[in-house]
This record gives C-alpha cells, sequence and structure tokens, in this order.
C-alpha cells in the first residue's frame, strides 16, 4: 500500500485497495471457432442472466449472476465459452495474431491467452506453446482439446536458459507478482514483498533478453504482465531498449482503445479506472 501511495497517489491506492476488497468479476470469452457473440447473448437472455458486453471486444461477457451455472453448462462443456478476463484479452490484441501465421508463445500455460490468439488465427496456422511445468502444460493441451483448437504444439521449455526456435511473432506473458490481479488471487497478498518483487524482476529480464535473440529481423515480441509494479514493467523496457538499440517501441495505440493506452505507449489496465483486471503490455520491433 505504501509503495502505491509514494508511486501513484493516495487515492489511486485506496481505490486500488477497495477494487482488491470486492468479490471479483468474471468474464467469459465466447470461441468464435465453435459459436458465436449472437448464440451467447440469445443463451443468456433465455436462461434469464443479466450480463455486460465489453464493448472493446465482443466476444467477451460478464454475467451479473449466475457464473457457476455457465461454469456446469453445456456450453462451457463442449468448449464455446471460457473465462478470461478483458486485460487478458487486450494483450491478444495488441500481439495482432493473423490467420496462418506461426507464433511463439514463451510463457504459455495455463493458456487462456494461447487460446484467444488461436481463435483470432482462426485456427490456422501454428502456435509453438512453451513453459516449464509438465502439470501446466497438461492443463493448457486439455484446454485446447475442449476449444477444438488443433494448432498449438506444446512443449517444456525453461526460457531462463532454454533457446527458443527462432520466429517473427512472438509473446512472453511473463511470471510476475500478479498485483494486478489480486481481487482474485488473494493468497498473493501474504506472498509479495520487496525481495520478491526483486527476485522477478531479474527472471523477466532473462527471459525477455534470451527470448529476444530468437526473433528474426523485422519481428516484434509482446511483453506482459498482470502486475502494476514499475520494476516488473517499464523498468524491464525502458533497461532492454537501452540495451537493444536494435530494437523499438511500437505504439499500443496503434493496436488497442486509447483509454488503456499509457503516455510512454504502454497497454495500461488498472482495475479501478477500467473495471477489469490491471495488467501492463508493450509490443517490441525488432529492426529489419
Amino acid at each position: 500500500m505504501n509503495k502505491w501511495i509514494s508511486e501513484g497517489s493516495f487515492e489511486d491506492a485506496v481505490a486500488l485497495a477497495n477494487w482488491n476488497n470486492k468479490a471479483p468479476q468474471l468474464w467469459f470469452r465466447v470461441n468464435p471457432i465453435t459459436f458465436t457473440a449472437t448464440k451467447f447473448k440469445n443463451y443468456l437472455k433465455k436462461n434469464e442472466i443479466e450480463f455486460e458486453q465489453f464493448p472493446h471486444l465482443k466476444n467477451f461477457f460478464a454475467p451479473k449472476t449466475s457464473a457457476g451455472f455457465l461454469l456446469n453448462s453445456d456450453l462451457f462443456k463442449e468448449g464455446n465459452i471460457s473465462i478470461q478476463d478483458p486485460a487478458g484479452g487486450l494483450v491478444v490484441t495488441l500481439l495482432d495474431p493473423k490467420k496462418g501465421e506461426t507464433i511463439v508463445d514463451g510463457c504459455s500455460a495455463p493458456g487462456g491467452k494461447t487460446a484467444f490468439i488461436a481463435e483470432l488465427m482462426k485456427n490456422k496456422g501454428k502456435i509453438l506453446a512453451f513453459d516449464k511445468s509438465q502439470e501446466r502444460l497438461g492443463r493448457l493441451s486439455s484446454g485446447m482439446k475442449r476449444l477444438s483448437i488443433d494448432i498449438v504444439d506444446a512443449e517444456i521449455k525453461d526460457l531462463t536458459r532454454d533457446k527458443l526456435p527462432e520466429s517473427n511473432k512472438m509473446i512472453l506473458d511473463v511470471p510476475c507478482s500478479g498485483t494486478g490481479v489480486m481481487a482474485k488471487r488473494a493468497d498473493l497478498r501474504w506472498r509479495r514483498d520487496m525481495d520478491n518483487l526483486l527476485e522477478l524482476h531479474l527472471q523477466q529480464r532473462k527471459i525477455l533478453w534470451e527470448a529476444s535473440n530468437s526473433l528474426e529481423s523485422g519481428g516484434i515480441i509482446v511483453y506482459s504482465t498482470c502486475s502494476l509494479e514499475l520494476e516488473e514493467n517499464w523498468m524491464i523496457v525502458e533497461a532492454f531498449l537501452k540495451s537493444h538499440p536494435d530494437f523499438k517501441l511500437d505504439n499500443a495505440n496503434n493496436y488497442v482503445p486509447k483509454e488503456f493506452v499509457d503516455d510512454k505507449g504502454a497497454l495500461f489496465t488498472f482495475p479501478p479506472k477500467h473495471g477489469i483486471d490491471g495488467g501492463f503490455a508493450v509490443r517490441l520491433v525488432k529492426d529489419a
């Protein structure tokens, strides 16, 4: 709390604390491979479930009640809907995946962003998904099967030491403190301190530095976190750009609505302001 006050404002810190103490809102993403937003709206209305549709991503819906009903529905079991907050959807929008591309997903499990990438690619192309946990990759593979996604190849890699295959489009949703999602992860409040933040900073730095070596000329990396902390966000990015003059920032304004873009060109969502999870992402381009 003191850190948030010193780096921002007392009002924002209080607003964030209050947000984190509220019951979290669950969002559902429609799978366009098997279903449509219109069909989901009709389903919600038929079952008398009030909902909000995210105005910037038409496939994202927040039911006012009945999240449990939806999770146990045939609609969910058959892969027509998944749980994902719009903040994660905006990160994927910044990546701008296209049908037929080959994309490296460096820290992929448990696979929410991976699935949305595949859906935007219309299940055409290839996603090379990596994570260091076999258990988490198992969850990812199960999720892809439920969603009828068959373009994902999952493999164990530790990005702090293992080399990635060469690619021209990559997403690194790195392990982080999770301070943007504490409303949904109350346990994090007791597990985070400055020592832990420094450890994460060093790990994130190593992942970005190592992974960037596998990016082809003219390629792009989206670096993202679900953190609100400077140490995991701009401090990492600014140090990277300083040490890698062959990379530049591609302003997020070119891909996502301006209300979610900070004054330096990063995607940044602040829960009390935007009503969704907190997070940060930048799009980095390597010189051709």
